[in-house]
């Protein structure tokens, strides 16, 4: 049975952030051959102690005027459980509506710990700073090898090399600054990175030199014996020889008669074989015979003919990669613009009606002003996003009934799409996205209900991002929800803390006096008050 997922690129850069507590090992751009759609997998590695239980990730594309399917995608891993070194993420695939992907932005956004601790991101990874590669060593690379290979057999990919954040071993693996020994094959470090001395790796390689020299001197004695053997068998093979020349003589006359055969009777045989299957409709056999003719009369010009003719077959056979592929190989040599073109709308078609809506589109799309293409444009459009929408990609839908304005009932259904997004985002813990969307849509179904709870999350959001005041003014507007008056004051608070850090001490000053009588509830509250008066007394 053939393999469910096939593999169109693969991903080698090891990707890393600054005190990101994961790295991305490796990537792969893959084919799922029964859902019939694309997708991404990535492995990733935890480099720190604690016990990693989800990773949220957003991937992002280079955007690109007709492609709809450069959304963001934002994925999260469940239930990893990973220790330290552990490896995850190989097994979990991420679908995509893209055809092809060469190239991606990779942002850890979040990743949450057994012990309940959170680590967040919002900058993009990047590849890791190479290690120092083995060619470095010159003369002595072949020395360090073999010096390795005697502390352990492995495969040494580069040297072993300090990165200050991190270090790379012989065998290519990225440990910890302060791991003692490689995570992968166990090496010290300390024992590695001695290896690396010059004077170590000269003195080795002038012993290994003795050595050589040495058994050179043994086999040359051994080569001189041997010669002298050989001049003692040739006498007895000269006479062998003659015999054979005869025998040679005749092969050549033999040899010549056959030749004749295949230079001259045998392709003529063949070229009305090909010229035969090609009148009656077998194409495979006469491109096979066309092809291996070469030059041979005009078995150029049949091959075009029959890549021609066997290119409509394919395409009346609904065979359109098939026909397209003959096509495109003859569009240098013919004029058949005008063939290429009906074939990409036929398979165009073809998608639309098996519901590979995104492969319709991007052709309708490059065949704008080809028949009517420009309605199939939002026919195909709508459809796109409606299976988007089953499919509870809401990003996609969204984006794509955006796009299409007032087209049938697509303002209705934006609503709909832009109130399940808002849904899906809050469940993602993407506050900002959530409140945003309600925000927009007002009174819709229990959006007043939903919008309270956003609200509460998004003032945490902002808190995060040391925007204080507009933080305090969202959970003012929600004074009575949950904890948000006991948070409105530690924002307040933070507010100030802020301003004392900038060293304008009034502005620090009158905030905390607006809520005096809470300071005592906040820890640090009433030093930073008392310090703040300090300050403003000395100034």
């Amino acid at each position: 049975m053939a393999a469910r997922y096939k593999t169109n690129r693969i991903f080698t850069d090891k990707l890393w952030q600054k005190d990101c507590p994961v790295l991305m090992e490796k990537g792969a751009f893959l084919y799922d051959t029964v859902k019939q759609l694309h997708l991404l997998q990535f492995k990733f590695c935890n480099l720190q102690s604690k016990v990693i239980e989800s990773v949220h990730i957003e991937i992002e594309f280079p955007k690109t005027d007709h492609d709809v399917s450069a959304v963001p995608i934002n994925y999260r891993y469940q239930e990893i459980h990973a220790a330290f070194h552990d490896r995850f993420g190989i097994q979990s695939p991420i679908y995509v509506i893209k055809k092809e992907v060469n190239e991606f932005q990779l942002t850890v956004k979040s990743v949450h710990f057994q012990d309940g601790s959170i680590w967040t991101g919002a900058s993009p990874l990047i590849p890791l700073a190479a290690p120092d590669y083995l060619t470095s060593l010159g003369e002595y690379q072949e020395t360090f090898i073999q010096e390795v290979h005697k502390m352990k057999d492995l495969n040494c990919m580069n040297l072993p090399t300090d990165r200050e954040e991190f270090w790379y071993c012989a065998c290519g693996t990225v440990n910890g600054k302060d791991e003692t020994h490689c995570i992968n094959c166990s090496i010290p470090k300390e024992a590695i990175f001695q290896l690396r001395d010059p004077d170590f790796l000269k003195a080795r390689k002038q012993e290994a030199d003795a050595r050589q020299k040495l058994l050179e001197a043994e086999q040359e004695a051994e080569r001189l014996k041997n010669l002298q053997t050989e001049l003692e068998n040739k006498k007895k093979r000269k006479k062998v020889l003659l015999r054979i020349t005869a025998v040679c003589c005749s092969l050549v006359l033999l040899f010549g008669i056959g030749l004749l055969s295949v230079k001259v009777f045998y392709p003529e045989y063949r070229y009305d074989k090909a010229v035969s299957y090609m009148e009656n409709r077998n194409y495979d056999n006469a491109l096979q015979v066309f092809e291996s003719l070469g030059d041979y009369k005009d078995s150029s010009k049949k091959l075009l003919e029959t890549k021609y003719a066997y290119a409509g077959v394919l395409a009346e056979n609904k065979d359109y990669d098939g026909a397209l592929a003959y096509y495109n190989e003859l569009n240098d040599s013919m004029d058949v613009g005008e063939e290429i073109d009906l074939v990409r709308y036929q398979l165009a078609n073809d998608c639309v009606e098996n519901g590979r809506y995104s492969d319709a589109l991007k052709i309708y799309q490059d065949l704008a002003d080809y028949k009517d293409c420009a309605k199939r444009i939002p026919e195909t459009k709508y459809l796109l996003a409606s299976a988007s929408m089953e499919s509870k990609d809401y990003t996609t839908a969204y984006r794509l009934y955006t796009e299409l304005g007032d087209y049938k009932d697509v303002p209705e259904r934006i609503t709909e799409a832009k109130y399940l997004l808002a849904n899906a985002s809050i469940e993602s813990k993407d506050y900002t996205t959530a409140y945003q969307l309600y925000t927009e849509l007002g009174d819709y179904k229990d959006v007043p209900e939903r919008i309270t709870e956003a609200k509460y999350h998004y003032a945490g959001v902002l808190v995060d991002r040391g925007d204080y005041q507009e933080a305090v003014d969202l959970y003012k507007e929600i004074y009575n929800y949950k904890d948000s008056a006991d948070l409105q004051k530690i924002a307040n608070f933070k507010k100030a803390q802020k301003f004392f850090d900038q060293e304008n001490y009034s502005e620090c000053l009158f905030t905390l006096q607006k809520m005096f009588n809470s300071l005592k509830d906040i820890d640090g509250a009433t030093e930073l008050y008392n310090e703040c008066k300090n300050k403003l007394w000395r100034q």
